[in-house]
């Protein structure tokens, strides 16, 4: 459960300086150093922990051979004991100790450097989704778990990343192990990097295959037992960290966080849950059923109302830092979670890779790639004509030709099915979207535990038909054969219910509150009771100051077009114009990257 950085090869001047400016950009709210392994005379790997323990399991270790193991996120082992199986790494010859890292799960980025073979290996997990940043600069390796620690070392030139930025404003995230800084890439998915500092040479190997599909099977017959029992066996591996302390799960109106609940009650373990009532959406029905699935439950409950004003707050300038300005995340409710996370929660157990393998992305997989590919947004659509007014001629022209270069090779790599669309979602938005919050953000605070990455439940849920996620079939079978009381509650995907019952009044009642919602003068009417459905939250104050400081004349933007934006806000839609937003976050970005966190103060001023 550590953050790293570390940097192997030719020697530098000032070396211990660099390591340490490089774990000092990654000391964000609750983490701190930890140690600091020098590498015979070949660099140095530094390590970032949270000042409480919860386990039985180490991360660092360091053999009498000064062999090395850290690892970051949190492995776990479905059939052997995780504790011999990390000592066996740094007691074994290179092979082995290569063999036994690709054999764990879970989400995790091991480094391993053997001292007699002076060679140095990465392990990333199948999916690739406990990030680890690298730079390759002739003869030297540089890594860390977030861009900015690589920023920080000032051995790069800190340019944005046109296809990268590309990608955020057409997908809203990255795609492919490009980030958004020129030259840092995220080591692959299910892969073996060695560096060999002597030589300077790098050589990638997969270890883990995407599978096959299987399309004869039908929701019908088919048998959710196993998929019961491998989440359990991984809910139980992920309790050799557990330590009989008191933990979290962050609950929701939804599929995943249910079903990881219910599992856990049904397994002993009793969690407190911990909702947040998002009234921006469905009046806040999401921690109304929350509250109800935890006293179905017998589970201790937590609901925390929104704060309207919290994009407004120093907490969402936090959070933008921890996140590295990854997605865009204004008025984002998953954005607010990290607030709530503190020393009194000494872990979180998150489901969001439930979704990713049960789920499945109902609407996007019941297309072939390539239509799927052409819902896209044009260079004529709204959001790349705010690209090319802030940003120059040039470079938005560059950013929407290398984007769509980069997509091209990202889409060749899969079928042009609704198989191959899903796992371009999972290997694209699940990875650079939904992952970084648990993995990156949420680790800053508190310890973060993600059932479903293991090599036995993707060899399962990726081969199933794409039919199976029509209507949620899937999640209805899972829960309808092992946890039928449940499903009294309906159930919230996408800011919708999706399992309303046509004779059910409750449900009814509440899906009509939803499209009334949608009606400007009924979300007008309502807001003075205390209902809210959208515009909950005020027009953050952060933009405007943000915008105030641009230095219009900076080579990335449009200098001339900028001095024009007569508004930034839209009164009537309760909006930012996209102009205004793509503004607030390349400089936000900007100042991140340099380090220049007293433009913050400046801002909350």
């Amino acid at each position: 459960m550590l953050k790293c950085a570390g940097f192997i090869g030719k020697a530098l001047p000032d070396s211990q300086q660099l390591i340490e400016k490089m774990v000092s950009a990654q000391q964000k709210e609750a983490l701190s150093p930890s140690h600091t392994f020098q590498l015979d005379n070949k660099g140095f790997v530094a390590t970032l922990s949270l000042p409480q323990k919860i386990g039985r399991v180490s991360l660092q270790r360091k053999s009498i051979a000064n062999n090395l193991l850290v690892i970051t996120g949190a492995p776990i082992s479905l059939k052997k004991d995780l504790e011999q199986q990390l000592s066996q790494v740094v007691e074994s010859d290179f092979d082995t100790a290569i063999k036994v890292l690709t054999e764990l799960d879970g989400a995790f980025v091991a480094i391993y450097w053997n001292n007699s073979l002076r060679k140095l290996a990465i392990v990333t997990d199948i999916l690739g989704m406990q990030p680890l940043y690298v730079v390759k600069l002739p003869g030297l390796l540089l890594f860390a778990s977030e861009v900015k620690a690589i920023a920080a070392s000032n051995l790069i030139e800190k340019n944005i990343n046109p296809a990268s930025w590309g990608a955020f404003l057409s997908f809203g995230h990255f795609i492919g192990n490009q980030t958004s800084l020129q030259q840092v890439e995220r080591i692959s998915t299910g892969c073996v990097l060695t560096y060999d500092p002597d030589q300077d040479t790098v050589l990638e190997k997969s270890y883990w295959q995407w599978p096959e599909p299987k399309v004869n099977l039908s929701i019908k017959n088919f048998d959710t037992a196993h998929l019961i029992h491998v989440l359990k066996q991984e809910i139980a591996a992920y309790l050799e960290y557990y330590d009989n302390h008191s933990t979290t799960v962050l609950l929701s109106g939804g599929f995943d966080s249910r079903l990881l609940a219910a599992l856990m009650v049904d397994m002993g373990v009793q969690p407190t849950a911990l909702a947040l009532k998002h009234e921006d959406e469905l009046f806040g029905a999401e921690g109304y059923i929350a509250e109800k699935v935890a006293k179905q439950l017998n589970i201790p409950f937590k609901l925390i109302s929104t704060n309207s004003d919290f994009f407004s707050s120093e907490q969402y300038l936090k959070y933008l830092i921890m996140n590295e300005v990854a997605t865009p995340s204004l008025n984002l409710f998953i954005a607010q979670l990290v607030q709530y996370l503190n020393s009194s929660i000494n872990s979180i157990w998150e489901a969001c890779f439930f979704g990713a393998g049960l789920k499945r992305f109902p609407k996007e997989t019941q297309y072939s790639l390539t239509d799927y590919l052409k819902n896209l947004p044009t260079y004529s659509s709204s959001i790349w004509q705010a690209a090319r007014y802030i940003f120059s001629p040039s470079l938005s022209e560059q950013m929407y030709e290398e984007f769509n270069t980069q997509l091209r090779v990202e889409a060749n790599k899969y079928s042009n099915d609704g198989f191959g669309v899903l796992q371009f979602m999972i290997r694209n938005r699940t990875r650079n979207r939904t992952a970084p919050n648990p993995l990156q953000v949420y680790n800053n605070k508190t310890f973060t535990f993600t059932p479903g990455l293991s090599k036995a439940f993707w060899n399962e849920v990726a081969s199933l038909p794409t039919d199976f996620s029509v209507d949620y079939q899937l999640y209805r079978k899972l829960f309808q054969d092992h946890f039928a009381d449940m499903s009294v509650f309906p159930f919230i995907s996408g800011g919708k219910f999706a399992n309303l019952q046509t004779l059910s009044l409750r449900n009814n009642c509440l899906n009509l509150a939803f499209r009334l919602g949608k009606k400007h003068y009924v979300r007008s009417l309502l807001k003075p009771f205390g209902l809210y459905h959208n515009n909950f939250f005020t027009p953050s104050s952060l933009v405007d100051s943000t915008i105030s400081l641009v230095n219009q004349e900076y080579p990335d933007l449009n200098a001339v077009k900028i001095s024009q934006i007569d508004s930034l806000f839209e009164p009537r839609c309760m909006k930012y114009k996209n102009e205004t937003l793509l503004l607030f976050y390349w400089q936000i970005w900007h100042w991140i990257m340099d380090g220049d966190y007293d433009k913050f103060a400046k801002i909350l001023n």
